[in-house]
């Protein structure tokens, strides 16, 4: 059965073009067995809508199609778990079932792997856990997903069944919870960042997001502060995180865990300079961090490394004499020097402004040369060093070896 209000009807050819060929053997497998199957989920959503994308012009500039074999896949089966395992060894398919205990079984094949999970209802919701029963209808099944574009069933014909009208929410850029939101999200407050990042990937772009209620204490309760930046990151590595980032202020999300406001405009800055940078030249995730949060990030990154650099960031941010403070950090620290430009570009105007942002080059000089010179006291060479390194680094690291080593006699004496 095919419902899709307002949207444009879609050739079932084309559709399949963007699914995966191993889950739709699959699913032809069942109904030559009398068995029904369908795809649901991503896959159907992320197909349907690289279609649309395709062939109405929509835009969505946060929406990747990934390849089949990194997408997540699954398949609902009308069984129960002890058939589904008998069904699946009578036709020879291996399968890994640790998932069984929530009727659910994994399939590798060669285009990539997917889970076949019985269809089954929910009740009795205690955080992620709930009561499970088997032997369900399509309509039962669909109740318990998340959003309406998730509860899109895909049989091996192409033919979508779509209860909750999610085909025509995914065309108009639409995110809707099934069910009474508030409950839905008292199951497992997980829903509420899930819907966070779904609007920011499948909403119309710069449109207004609905501001769901929720209990703070209840949110940080059951998603702390380490599991939401884990999610968080997926939205700061989009091409256009900021809408989204707006509402979570609007919507008071960060302040439930103790954090201001964050500043979206700050970090759009940062990153319009980090895009110019090879991506291996800075740590994306704390300049990120920083950029929104300045020194409560601490608060998320809990790494020392990571910590290190906000020490470095705080530094620079508080800097009244931001040329020399920099120099500090090419001497002591210059695998962080492409990070401290960031944010000094941020920041302030510095002597370094008008050069390219990149990985210093290999200090010329060398405790070779220093024995060579006649520097034997190993206790004064860190102190030489840094003394020659701030002179190599105020020259915008154009000295050569010899133009060094001629100064280090020139100025430094033997001790």
């Amino acid at each position: 059965m095919l419902m899709m209000n307002h949207t444009p009807p879609f050739d079932t050819t084309l559709l399949r073009r963007y699914l995966p060929d191993g889950a739709l053997h699959f699913l032809e497998c069942c109904h030559d067995h009398s068995i029904e199957a369908w795809l649901v989920g991503g896959a159907v959503r992320d197909a349907l809508l690289a279609y649309y994308i395709a062939t109405q012009n929509l835009v969505r500039p946060n929406f990747i199609l990934r390849p089949p074999g990194t997408r997540d896949l699954d398949i609902a089966i009308a069984c129960t778990p002890g058939q589904l395992t008998a069904f699946l060894q009578t036709i020879a398919i291996p399968f890994h079932d640790q998932g069984l205990v929530h009727g659910s079984v994994r399939i590798e094949t060669d285009d990539g792997t997917f889970d076949v999970t019985c269809l089954r209802s929910e009740t009795n919701h205690t955080g992620r856990h709930a009561d499970m029963r088997y032997g369900v209808s399509l309509a039962e099944d669909a109740e318990r997903r998340d959003f309406t574009i998730n509860a899109l069933y895909l049989d091996y014909t192409g033919q979508i069944y779509d209860p909750y009208q999610g085909a025509a929410d995914l065309y108009h850029g639409i995110v809707r919870f099934i069910g009474d939101p508030a409950r839905r999200i008292a199951e497992d407050y997980l829903r509420l960042w899930r819907y966070y990042i779904c609007s920011s990937i499948f909403s119309e772009p710069h449109s207004p997001l609905i501001c769901h209620p929720f209990d703070p204490k209840q949110l940080v309760l059951h998603v702390p502060l380490d599991r939401a930046t884990t999610i968080v990151k997926r939205l700061l590595h989009l091409p256009d995180p900021y809408h989204v980032l707006r509402e979570l202020n609007r919507h008071h999300i960060w302040q439930a865990y103790g954090l201001p406001s964050a500043n979206v405009e700050r970090l759009a800055l940062l990153i319009s300079i980090m895009a110019t940078l090879p991506s291996t030249l800075v740590s994306y995730d704390v300049i990120a961090w920083y950029g929104l949060f300045e020194e409560k990030a601490y608060t998320i990154t809990p790494h020392h490394h990571g910590k290190t650099q906000l020490d470095v960031f705080e530094t620079i941010r508080h800097s009244t004499t931001i040329d020399e403070t920099l120099l500090d950090i090419g001497v002591m620290t210059p695998q962080l020097w492409p990070a401290a430009r960031v944010i000094a570009a941020v920041y302030h105007e510095h002597m370094f402004s008008d050069q390219p942002i990149q990985m210093l080059p290999k200090f010329p000089l060398t405790q070779t040369d220093l024995q060579e010179l006649g520097y034997h006291n190993r206790r004064q060479w860190p102190e030489i060093f840094r003394t020659l390194r701030r002179v190599w680094l105020r020259s915008y690291c154009e000295p050569t070896q010899d133009m060094l080593r001629e100064h280090l006699v020139q100025f430094i004496n033997p001790a």
